[in-house]
């Protein structure tokens, strides 16, 4: 008996790494932004657009009752956002579904040296209009040409 716990527990590391890095992998497909092709492809090459349910790739913008303007873009792997009267803030961000049609945007940045973390609910409303907020506040963003 005691030979066979030894060989059991000596495989076992490597049975959680891989589980890990299964879910490791799965957790970073995730973040990605989702594309589909589009129904009538460019002259030359196959035309990427946006999935609606993905990360809201672009530049949005929202206005608050005071008339003060949100802004926040996705770009790549950076973003933008202002808003006032807060300092704008840019940084790395990252999106994770959490249904067909929104998900969680977190966004990562740094101050006074110390890194830094936002995370946003997004829900589609239709292909250039989306709900973004956080506990205390929602508002619908349009996509901005």
């Amino acid at each position: 008996m005691k030979r066979y716990m030894t060989h059991v527990w000596n495989r076992w590391p490597i049975g959680v790494g891989l589980l890990l890095a299964g879910v490791i992998a799965m957790t970073v497909a995730a973040s990605r932004p989702v594309f589909a092709e589009a129904n009538e492809p460019a002259v030359g090459s196959a035309a990427l657009v946006q999935v609606r349910g993905g990360a809201p790739l672009g530049t949005w913008r929202g206005q608050f009752s005071t008339g003060d303007v949100l802004t926040f873009s996705l770009f790549g792997n950076s973003f933008y956002l202002d808003i006032p009267p807060q300092m704008p803030v840019t940084g790395n961000w990252s999106y994770n579904a959490t249904s067909p049609v929104g998900g969680i945007v977190t966004l990562g940045y740094y101050s006074a040296g110390r890194p830094q973390q936002l995370y946003y609910s997004i829900g589609w409303i239709d292909d250039n209009t989306i709900m973004f907020g956080d506990p205390s506040f929602s508002m619908t963003l349009r996509r901005q040409n």
